[in-house]
């Protein structure tokens, strides 16, 4: 079923991103070994070799969608920094953007999925906290835009 030139990194790659795949389109209860398998066409047992467990499987998803979601936001600020300052207050300039980083397979909802899971995992709970402190980093770069575009001080 799998590819004999397949690199066990470029196997553990493809099981990882299946498994995202399958979280963004039915969420963390999809995810299993069966399903991944079936997808992937990769057996089951070699499967269970590079994640021995469904937790463990469902973390390397969860890392996906974190860091996919992460560039989205960094794309998405970087987009809003060519925009002037009234421009980039324009509600319609925040809904395309808004938009543009929860993507088309909804991972926003996935955040909250992962947020959610975080309050029983550590592993997760750090993930987050790594999440949130890209999207702080974010919001420092769009806020003095946003306070110039209107008409308040950046100092006060």
């Amino acid at each position: 079923m799998t590819d004999i030139a397949s690199t066990p990194d470029t196997v553990r790659r493809r099981l990882a991103d299946c498994a995202a795949a399958l979280w963004l389109d039915a969420g963390p209860g999809a995810v299993s070994f069966g399903q991944v398998s079936a997808r992937t066409g990769v057996q089951k047992s070699l499967a269970a070799y590079h994640f021995p467990t469904i937790a463990a499987l469902r973390a390397a998803a969860a890392d996906r969608v974190l860091s996919d979601f992460r560039n989205r936001i960094r794309i998405v600020a970087e987009e809003l920094a060519a925009y002037s300052p009234k421009e980039a207050s324009g509600p319609r300039i925040w809904a395309q953007l808004a938009m543009q980083a929860l993507g088309p397979q909804g991972h926003g909802l996935a955040i909250l999925e992962v947020a959610f899971l975080a309050l029983d995992d550590a592993d997760y709970r750090r993930r987050i906290v790594r999440l949130a402190a890209s999207l702080r980093r974010c919001r420092e770069l769009v806020s003095p835009r946003l306070a110039r575009a209107s008409g308040q001080c950046c100092g006060s």
